[in-house]
Order: C-alpha cells, then structure tokens, then sequence
C-alpha cells in the first residue's frame, strides 16, 4: 500500500506506510535534489505489525524515501504523490488502531511538537494536532453533574502559567469505587496525569449535591487544586480535556469551564486562589500556587523592555542624585510631586525619571508633562516600559538608566514636607559609614507618622514574619521618633542607595508582586553584605500610601508576598529578632533587632 502523508505545517510532513515486515526502523534516508539526507530513527514509530508513521522535513515532498530497518531497506517513494487531508489520513490509516495505539501515536506527535517549539509554524502545527488527536482520542462519556452519577468531574478553572504550565481548580466525586486517574490532554494530545500531584480540600457544596457525610468529605475531599506542566508546549485554548477514571475502569471527561491565557490576568486569579488555604497548612502555596506566581512572574520579567525615553527640558550634564519615580494608573501624582519640588532649588540639578508603568497612558501623559515643565521648569525624563511589568521591574528600568551617583527610590505618591530633604539625605548617607540603603520618615495627611523605620513581627497564629513600622500613628513630634538610627527596614517608598551598590546586588527581587516587602527583602541582602538601613527622621515627607491598585488584590498580593519573604528569610529573620530581642529584653516574636540606645544619633 501507498504510503499517505499530510502537512501539519509548513515545516513538517506526517506519513504513514506500510512495512509489513514486523522489524521496528532503524533510519531513514531521504534524496531530495539530488542530496542524500539521513533521518534519525526517532522521527519513527511502529504502531502495529504493518503500520509505521515517522515526522519528516517538508523537503520530503519532493524527495524520495527510504526506510531502513534491522532486515533491510524498503523504498517508500515519491512522498508528494501521497499527500492527503488530516481526515483522509486519520480514517484510512489511524482509525482501526486500537485506543492504546492512538494515545501512543499522540504522544509521540506531542513530542515532535516540543522538537519544533518556538518555531514560527508553532500555531500551525497546534492546529493540525489538535485536529488529528480530536479524531484519534478515545471519547468518554461526559460528566454529569447530578447528585445521582456514579462518578463526576468538573474543572471550574484553568489557568496558563506559561506555554507548558498550568494551574487547575476543581472537583470529583467517585462513589462506587476510588478514583484512580485524573488526567489533563492538552489540544495537542499531551497527557498529564494529576492525582498524584493535585491539592486536595473539602468543598460543602459537592458534599451536600452527592448527600456525603461531613466526615466523609473530610477523609477523601472532593476539591482539588493542582498545579502541572505538559511535555510539550500548548498554544490553543479550545479543546482542552480532563479524564476521570475510577478504579473499576469506568471514566467520564469534561471540558475546563474557564480558561485563562493573559499574563497579568492570570497571575491575579493564581493569586486569589490563595483564599483556598486553610489555616496552618502550606502545601497549596508551596506546590501549586508559589510555582504558579513565579513562573508567571519570569514571563513578566522576560518582557521587561524599555520602549521609549522623552525628555523635558535639559537635566544636569553630571548628578549626583538620581530620583525614580515608578507611574502606575495614577500619573496625576506626578502633577503634585513637581509642584512641590518646584519649590526646593536642590531638585532642579536632580537627575529626576518617572517610569511609566502603564504605557497605554503615554500619548496623554506627554501632553499633561510638556505643560509641567513649562510651568514650572523642573526638567525630568518620562522612561516608557512596553507593557505594565510591576513595582520591581520599574524601579529597576529606572536605576539602570539613572545617570547619579545616588539613586532615590520614591513613590509617585511621596510629596516632600519642605525644600532641603534631598540634600539632607544625601550628606547623611555619604558620612554615614557601612550604611547600605537611607530611609526618611513618612508622615500621613494629618502629621501622624506612617513610616519611621520597620520591624519584623510574627502574624498572630500564624508562621508569618510581617515588617511593621516604628511610631505608625504618633505625632511626628515624638522625642524617639526624631533619633536617626540603623533600623532592621526601610521601606521602598523613599529609599536612597548608591547606584552601583543596588545594581550589584541585582536591584528589586522581581518574584514578589506588585509591591511589598521587596524593600525588606534588598534590606537583608544588603545586612548580608555587612551594610546597615538607617531611619533619618529630618528629611520629611507625606506618603498617601497605596492608592494606585484596589485594596483587594493589594491583600491577596501582600499576603502571597509576607509568605514569600518569610520563606526566603525567615530563618535570617529569626535569629536577627532573637539577638535583638536578648539585646533589649523584649519578646522575640514581637520586637526587631535594634541597637542600643548608645548607638541612636540625634539630628
């Protein structure tokens, strides 16, 4: 018989031939235009005692093919006289296969798929196996989900963390017999099985649909989370399956009821799937949610770019100090900022840089900054990022084309009290030996103190090591809040360091998000390299704190964060908090490691 092959790209051939003569290839050669081209044998698989099928260059259509096996050599022919639709190939070759077979078969054209992985035919190639699996695959029953079925299954949620990974979330019952396999096919024909790895929990209302005993749902939960990668990348959304099997071999399928692809959305509904944890147990952060964030977290680092630069008005040929000034949503605290900086002659030989992290705002933002400018003759540059890439990102892009010796990290929501705190700063940081990373104090709108410093502290109940701030709430006139002093924090809000420094240590850790406790987390690299923060109480500013993203999804991320940090450094901030706490008789669950009194400097 003829063989029969079929383009499923326009870099790939698929055929299938027969040979008869039960022995597996070894190889394969292909003469096309007069060259001999030699195919490795993993481009072939035996299928049954005549079936073989192989994955070939699309050269082949012009060339003549042979294959080689342990008892010989059998010439197929001329491939581009057999070219056929995916169909015709699937119903006269594939379609008498047993179902075994044909999951062999899509598995072995999944891995051709990883072969050609971020190649320019990657959609086309989808497409073709997606179609071809969808005829192959074996069909189960779908899942019902009335209280009466023998078994169900449903997946409420499916999130792409990146090309090859995913997070799911949802339920299964199995009464007549226990659920022996779970198994995510990808549109290509990947297959993950996902018992072993998923995140099992109680859900009450699958308990109450199926009429289980509480303990019943306590001792084999029905809710599963479960976090799994593919050997080969997906690039469809549609056509998606999960098989349940039990243990008495009968299985239904079902289709995701929600897929979620973007980036940035998805890494926000990973996030909010932390509600899920109950108290005290880590394994769905740790296994499913932590690895979900960070790989979400790396695409968005690997699309950190800088699309533009603008400047307004001509800056110092040589400063000494960089500001930078993260935007995001918010780009009218920009307009305040440069209203009050307009007042302090220190900020007009400042290197001054507001990094925009919401690009779709530029085309306004340029002309809102032109009249800035001309009004009050502050000159600055506007760093435009290609996409929102978040608070570490910013800040980083911003240091990296900072042309002072000393960077300030400022939010665009930080106002100074009055002229002279940059300076302040500056003097401070420069006579200050062995200081790594300068922070001011942050006042709230009614001349409270929001930050004098931070701390670590247990969360109540909970492994949780949180920073928490010196004074927060006293009037800024108190005694003790106007000490200069090295403190365990500082907070990213108005923070100066020296430029180099920052950029050999790597700049923000880019796995937390959003923003929080990437501060911390440069504070303790920076004590690791034997360099202290300091609190400087007379550079004075008002921070409105927060008020560029909504407080729902800064909970969840502060939460997901304080876990990360603690994780990173909860051991480090452990033995830090005990020495302090012994140095000063306070409890070690509460107090930082500060120094004595002795070593607090009045200004």
């Amino acid at each position: 018989m003829k063989p029969c092959a079929v383009a499923l790209s326009d870099e790939i051939l698929l055929i299938a031939a027969s040979l008869p003569d039960a022995a597996d290839p070894i190889g394969a050669e292909l003469v096309a235009a007069g060259r001999v081209v030699p195919i490795e044998s993993s481009r072939f698989i035996r299928l049954d005692d005549e079936l073989v099928v192989g994955t070939l260059p699309m050269r082949a259509r012009q060339g003549l093919l042979s294959l080689r096996t342990s008892s010989g050599t059998r010439e197929l022919g001329e491939i581009g006289d057999a070219l056929a639709t995916i169909q015709e190939l699937a119903r006269l070759r594939l379609a008498a296969l047993e179902p075994a077979r044909r999951a062999q078969l899509c598995a072995f054209l999944a891995r051709a798929q990883v072969e050609r992985a971020g190649q320019r035919d990657g959609f086309a190639l989808s497409r073709s196996l997606a179609a071809l699996c969808e005829l192959l695959r074996e069909r189960q029953p779908l899942s019902s989900h009335t209280g009466d079925a023998r078994q169900a299954l449903a997946v409420e949620l499916l999130i792409a963390t990146d090309e090859r990974s995913f997070y799911a979330r949802g339920w299964l019952a199995s009464r007549e017999a226990r659920a022996a396999r779970l198994t995510a096919v990808s549109p290509e024909g990947s297959r993950t099985e996902l018992l072993p790895l998923a995140y099992r929990f109680p859900r009450s209302d699958i308990a109450e649909l199926f009429g289980d005993s509480e303990q019943a749902e306590l001792t084999r939960p029905s809710g599963f989370a479960v976090w799994f990668e593919l050997d080969g990348p997906n690039l469809l959304a549609a056509g998606w399956v999960f098989e349940l099997e039990d243990a008495a071999g009968q299985a239904v399928e079902t289709m995701p009821m929600e897929f979620v692809r973007d980036p940035f959305a998805a890494r926000n509904r990973v996030l909010y799937e932390g509600v899920l944890e109950p108290p005290y147990e880590q394994e769905l952060l740790s296994r499913h949610i932590a690895p979900a964030i960070e790989r979400l977290q790396e695409t968005h680092r690997a699309e950190v770019k800088l699309a533009d630069i603008r400047d307004y008005g001509t800056a110092a040929a040589a400063p000494e100090i960089s500001l930078v000034v993260p935007l995001f949503r918010r780009t009218d605290f920009m307009q305040h900022q440069l209203a009050q900086f307009a007042h302090d002659p220190e900020l007009r030989d400042v290197d001054l840089i507001y990094v925009l992290d919401s690009p779709e705002l530029m085309r306004d933002l340029d002309y809102v900054a032109q009249q800035l400018f001309e009004l009050y003759r502050i000159p600055f540059r506007i760093a435009v990022l290609r996409r929102n890439s978040g608070f570490s990102a910013a800040n980083n892009v911003g240091v990296s084309i900072a042309r002072g010796r000393l960077v300030v990290l400022l939010n665009s929501d930080v106002i100074p009290d009055a002229p002279g705190w940059l300076g302040r700063m500056a003097s401070f940081y420069d006579a200050t030996p062995a200081l790594g990373a300068l922070g001011a104090k942050l006042l709230y709108e009614d001349d409270t103190i929001q930050h004098a410093g931070m701390f670590f502290a247990r969360e109540p109940r909970t492994r949780l090591w949180t920073n928490e701030h010196f004074f927060k709430g006293m009037q800024r006139s108190l005694p003790a809040a106007n000490l200069a002093r090295p403190v365990p924090t500082i907070t990213a809000a108005c923070l100066m360091i020296d430029r180099e420094l920052f950029l050999r240590l790597g700049g923000l850790n880019g796995s937390y998000v959003q923003g929080d406790y990437e501060d911390s987390d440069l504070c303790l690299r920076l004590l690791d390299q034997g360099l202290e923060s300091w609190y400087l109480p007379t550079a004075e500013l008002y921070h409105l704190e927060g008020q560029s993203y909504t407080p729902e999804l800064r909970k969840v991320t502060w939460r997901y964060n304080a876990w990360l940090h603690t994780l990173l450094w909860g051991e480090r901030i452990e033995a830090l908090v005990a020495t302090g706490a012994r140095a000063n008789g306070h409890r070690a669950d509460t107090m930082s490691p500060l120094l004595g009194a002795g070593d607090e400097v009045a200004v």
